[in-house]
């Protein structure tokens, strides 16, 4: 059975029960059409078509017109610029804000940049640019950017130099930041582990500092560019595609529950004001890893995975779950000593970058050059670059939304509401709304219930609103469920008081 004709079915079954459950409660009904879908236009792009190259930012400042328009023919859409380490965290590149950059030999980077005119030129020829920072530090031994604790080494070190980075991004026409989370500085000793070397706190406290330092660092940089977006290389969330792979290739089980990522971009989203944030997905690399594996149900278990984590562990998902972009992060090149890093045949790569271009979502992923610009001969991959960075729409069924529990507590005059969702490809966010504009977001548990690697998944997606508040002028609760492309589909609740 086809994925539209198993959303009809679900559809229709879960019409029938809600219907039958209401009858019996005599408070809620379903509308009168119980699938009121948003029209899908017939060629509509929704595919991850904006290929970015993240490198370092020497080789972006040094290009021409020339060099912009070659690379633009290639299919490129843009680069991540990378600076290295933040300003007095082992980084020798300072930044400002400021109109005009001061001399020395510490902004000699940034004066380039403006100079050159490099991301008006990139614009004019639809391209953008990041700037990008590494979150570690050469002078701290266990943590990413500073001991999480040292209040000190937030304020005088971490946040000031971030916000000036992020202003001068915004000064110099970038679209925002990028960063890289590998800790490349001592990192036989730092972690993103709660129990880093040297802490005294317990998990608990642990955690919430770490968020706390999230909300600082997007208040410090959003303070330099409003709006900026926020673009994010290696960042491990529990029950991932990733930490599925440590299980069955490394046999490490729940690789990331000691992970402090998830507290820290917690943090990071809850700060209202960032146009986006866009994580890219190491893991994608090269190959899905398992050796049964194909790109589909791979991106696919991420994907669901992924958003349904986020829906229960960010305390503002309702913001962000309609800015935050999940993507493959690819590396096309070769690189390193290993075998697993060669660049591999067309072919493959065509194959790779085609899924990227179907499963990417915010219309952006990212390519890694591990030479720089001007090392590796990309000439055979130049079609396949041209076809992944091509609009087009690779997804027009829109995803199926059932409601088959509610319950009102007529003491405290809330409404609770559940039920399932699926898609073709995956759900990001199942959201409610009702006629006064309050509004809020379900939480998600994606749930596999056959299926493999090989094969791919069948599943569902389990979703709940608790405590939604209700008033004597609330008529209807409208819930909408949106798939990872932007298509949506809505149910209608009426509530008879």
């Amino acid at each position: 059975m086809g994925a539209a004709a198993n959303k009809r079915l679900m559809l229709t079954l879960g019409a029938l029960l809600f219907a039958a459950l209401g009858v019996g409660l005599g408070l809620l009904l379903p509308s009168d059409r119980p699938q009121d879908s948003h029209d899908v236009v017939v060629g509509e792009v929704n595919s991850a078509d904006r290929l970015v190259f993240w490198t370092r930012c020497d080789d972006v400042a040094a290009l021409s017109d020339a060099d912009l328009d070659e690379w633009r023919n290639r299919g490129v859409d843009g680069f991540v610029c990378m600076v290295g380490y933040l300003y007095g965290l082992g980084g020798t590149h300072a930044f400002t804000g400021d109109a005009a950059a001061p001399r020395g030999r510490a902004y000699a980077l940034q004066r380039r940049l403006s100079d050159g005119d490099l991301a008006a030129r990139a614009r004019r020829r639809g391209m953008k640019l990041y700037l990008g920072f590494y979150a570690s530090s050469t002078h701290s031994l266990a943590t990413p950017f500073a001991d999480w604790f040292d209040d000190h080494g937030w304020r005088r070190d971490v946040l000031p130099r971030a916000e000036e980075l992020a202003a001068a991004a915004r000064r110099l026409g970038f679209a925002g930041l990028a960063v890289d989370q590998e800790l490349y500085a001592n990192s036989d000793s730092a972690t993103w582990d709660w129990h880093y070397p040297g802490h005294t706190e317990s998990e608990r406290a642990v955690r919430e500092k770490v968020r706390q330092r999230g909300a600082e660092l997007m208040t410090a940089m959003l303070r330099g560019f409003p709006g900026l977006q926020l673009m994010a290389y290696d960042t491990e969330v529990p029950g991932s595609w990733e930490e599925l792979i440590q299980e069955r290739v490394n046999d490490i089980s729940r690789a990331f529950a000691d992970k402090v990522q998830i507290n820290f971009w917690d943090g990071l989203s809850s700060v209202s004001g960032y146009r986006a944030i866009r994580w890219m997905d190491a893991i994608f690399y090269k190959t899905p890893h398992l050796s049964a594996a194909n790109w589909d149900a791979a991106l696919q278990y991420n994907a669901n995975a992924v958003y349904s984590v986020l829906s229960r562990r960010f305390s503002n998902w309702k913001y962000a779950s309609s800015r935050l972009h999940l993507s493959p992060f690819s590396w096309v090149s070769s690189g390193g000593a290993s075998d697993h890093e060669r660049a591999r045949d067309p072919e493959y790569v065509a194959e790779q970058l085609a899924a990227f271009r179907k499963w990417g979502t915010g219309r952006e992923f990212a390519n890694y050059a591990y030479s720089g610009l001007g090392v590796f001969d990309y000439s055979r991959y130049v079609p396949i670059m041209r076809a992944a960075s091509a609009p087009g729409q690779v997804d027009s069924i829109p995803p199926g939304l059932s409601i088959t529990g509610r319950s009102i507590d007529d003491s405290r005059n809330r409404l609770s509401l559940s039920g399932f969702a699926t898609d073709d490809l995956a759900i990001r966010a199942v959201r409610w709304r009702d006629g006064a504009r309050r509004s809020g977001v379900a939480r998600l548990r994606w749930i596999v219930e056959s299926g493999d690697a090989r094969s791919g998944w069948d599943w569902r997606m389990g979703w709940t609103v608790r405590d939604i508040p209700l008033s004597r002028r609330t008529t209807t609760i409208r819930v909408t469920v949106e798939d990872i492309k932007g298509l949506t589909s809505v149910r209608t609740v009426r509530v008879r008081r």
